[in-house]
């Protein structure tokens, strides 16, 4: 078993296990809600991000 809080996530293969152990220890499924959501909830700061960013400047960002 990798110990995640001393030898970290040394490479993006090892995030199905990270999950899986995540998922393991979680104590129902609305406690993972937020990790399977985070990805979505990136993308829509980011278009919030962008979209404030228009206001400002007045520019479309490509």
């Amino acid at each position: 078993m990798i110990d995640y809080n001393t030898e970290g996530l040394a490479h993006i293969g090892i995030l199905p296990e990270v999950l899986e152990d995540v998922r393991r220890d979680a104590l129902n499924d609305k406690d993972l809600e937020p990790l399977y959501r985070s990805a979505e909830g990136y993308i829509r700061m980011w278009e919030r991000a962008e979209q404030r960013a228009q206001e400002i400047t007045g520019t479309v960002i490509p």
